[in-house]
């Protein structure tokens, strides 16, 4: 059934889309180009995937009422949407399951004592930062939204203790860090789109 609308009011479900696409993409460039920095605009993240449910109830209007005017108008947020979504609808393959020997022997394991820490980026406690390391004496350390000043601290003062380190991004006030015992073989940043990420291979033998 295809609803009516009053001449005037013809255009409305239109605008609606249209309004509607001009503050996604804003919201959308904004957020990326603004990263954690502005927390303000972070925050808004925690909608997730609810941003898009106006999306598809303007998609599925479209298509009941037969509007396809409104298609084009919504094309670019549903672009954002497989853009940002649209790997967790690829088909899942899991890697062959291995059974292990029952007769082989196990080799010693070395322990570790590995601490992960979110820092919070506004956060200048370096002393109280240095002492805690230092009464832990973890193996690993992996800190989020260190700042500045913790890894200036961490670069000088923990170097001893922790003397295998690895920040990015390098001078952001909310970068990540690895700080290790051991050696650190290699790192590298995968893409988590427009989140930061920190990878590492680490040498304990």
């Amino acid at each position: 059934m295809k609803l009516s609308f009053p001449p005037k009011l013809r255009q409305l479900p239109v605008a609606i889309a249209a309004v509607y696409t001009t503050l996604f993409v804003a919201w959308y460039l904004a957020t990326a180009a603004a990263g954690s920095d502005q927390w303000l605009l972070a925050l808004t993240n925690v909608f997730g995937s609810w941003v898009y449910l106006p999306l598809w109830l303007l998609l599925l209007w479209a298509l009941w009422q037969r509007r396809w005017v409104m298609l084009p108008v919504l094309l670019l947020p549903l672009l954002l949407f497989g853009y940002d979504y649209g790997v967790q609808f690829l088909p899942q393959w899991s890697p062959p399951i291995v059974k292990a020997d029952g007769n082989a022997k196990s080799e010693p394991r070395i322990p570790l004592r590995v601490v992960s820490w979110n820092a919070y980026f506004r956060n200048n406690e370096v002393t109280a930062f240095v002492d805690a390391m230092q009464e832990l004496q973890p193996d690993l350390v992996a800190i989020q939204e260190i700042n500045v000043a913790l890894t200036a601290a961490a670069q000088s003062e923990l170097r001893t203790l922790l003397p295998y380190q690895e920040h990015y991004p390098t001078g952001s006030p909310t970068g990540m860090a690895l700080l290790s015992r051991y050696p650190i073989q290699s790192s590298t940043v995968p893409d988590f789109q427009h989140c930061n990420c920190l990878s590492a291979t680490i040498n304990v033998d």
